[in-house]
């Protein structure tokens, strides 16, 4: 086995150059694979949300048309009441009812830091290259969050109300994606980097997903790592209102209400504003996604066939040269099951090395996994026809051959 491990070895190192060709035909193989899988993900993904958003009317949305206005409106004090004032007329009670919507709020803008050995050693948390700290993205949400999409988990009693309720002695309530519950139980507290304090009171389902705002074009976002926290926007502030309004849905039975926010919103000269449909952009996002897999599938599957053949005739041509040493490995005790064990080993080479970029770029993924299982069945479909031609030749062909 060793000494078939070492041939093989020896083989690639004299023919490096094939090798270094059916490398990079691999690698771009498998990219290629992990590419429709990230997609058909994530088509699966919103399909998903789409299929679990528990809502009785639309869902609208706004996204601000031209960025820069907000640090036009930030730095501009008149501007900045004007915000507050108008922000404060059109989220009233009255104001909402009156067009029969109502909204609520997902902004996650902001990462926290758990100062907590448990946490730091978990790897749960995302590494901060600017501050060295562990940190996870923070979801600033209301309690209707959870009813919109559909969200379950492990919860203590009314929940909700404890959530809307907000601080309770200083001490803010919050819910854990599911990836917590491996190192924190419900009733658990922790601080932050601030020294303010949370209690948990909860864990979300796996496969629990949601879109936000101001990206729904954008993939699905898996809560699985995130912190979510009662929303905390103070309407006095005009950052907190400019957040509010790219993380903000609106529900009801006709964009009115958003077509009235849009037009006051540019009487003050304040924002643009674009009102989107939140089913509307969910079912663009799947046409997307569905085109993705389809330029990305082709794409690959030339590559794919490309590489395949290209292997496959590498192998056979490496058959046909080494015949007259296979059959004197024969004469000398070794087995037709040493010579495939001395092919496949360059085969397995190939796949690991071709496998290492996606793993740079997926990490520890459902890309990868597939990917991994592609790369198992694609180096058997590999060995098959040259593993038929070694089982069909006998030792006096492989040297009558092998001097042809």
């Amino acid at each position: 086995m060793i000494n078939n491990f070492l041939f093989a070895i020896d083989d690639i190192f004299s023919n490096y150059k094939k090798f270094i060709a059916g490398f990079l035909q691999i690698m771009v193989t498998f990219i290629f694979f992990a590419i429709v899988a990230s997609k058909v993900k994530s088509l699966f993904m919103i399909s998903y949300i789409e299929k679990n958003m528990v809502i009785d009317n639309e869902v609208y949305t706004f996204m601000n048309c031209i960025p820069a206005d907000i640090g036009t409106v930030i730095n501009d004090e008149e501007k900045r009441d004007k915000l507050i004032n108008l922000w404060k007329e059109v989220s009233s009670d009255d104001m909402l009812a009156s067009y029969g919507a109502k909204i609520y709020v997902a902004d996650n803008e902001s990462k926290i830091t758990i100062n907590d050995a448990r946490y730091a050693q978990s790897g749960i948390a995302k590494k901060n290259s600017l501050t060295a700290d562990n940190r996870s993205l923070k979801l600033e949400v209301t309690a209707n969050f959870f009813d919109i999409f559909s969200l379950k988990g492990n919860f203590v009693p009314e929940y909700k109300e404890v959530f809307s309720t907000g601080e309770d002695d200083g001490v803010t309530p919050v819910i854990l994606g599911y990836s917590f519950a491996k190192i924190y139980e419900i009733g658990d507290s922790f601080k932050d980097e601030k020294d303010d304090e949370y209690r948990i009171i909860g864990f979300l389902n796996k496969d629990s997903y949601y879109l936000y705002p101001s990206s729904l074009s954008g993939e699905p976002v898996d809560l699985g790592g995130y912190v979510i926290i009662p929303a905390k926007l103070d309407a006095d502030e005009a950052t907190d209102v400019c957040r509010l309004i790219d993380g903000i849905y609106v529900i009801s039975n006709t964009p009115d209400y958003c077509d009235y926010v849009q037009r006051r919103m540019a009487e003050e000269e304040l924002f643009t504003l674009d009102v989107r449909s939140f089913t509307y952009e969910l079912e663009s996002g799947i046409e997307y996604l569905k085109d993705g897999i389809k330029v990305n599938g082709f794409l690959g599957g030339i590559v794919c066939a490309f590489a395949f053949m290209g292997l496959v005739g590498n192998l056979v041509q490496y058959i046909s040269d080494y015949k007259r040493e296979f059959a004197i490995n024969m004469l000398c005790g070794s087995d037709k099951a040493g010579i495939i064990t001395r092919i496949y080993v360059q085969v397995l080479l190939l796949v690991i090395f071709g496998i290492i970029p996606t793993v740079i770029l997926y990490g520890k993924s459902v890309e990868l996994m597939c990917t991994v299982v592609f790369a198992i069945i694609f180096s058997l479909g590999i060995m098959a026809y040259p593993l038929i031609l070694i089982r069909r030749f006998t030792i006096e062909e492989m040297l009558k051959r092998g001097t042809e």
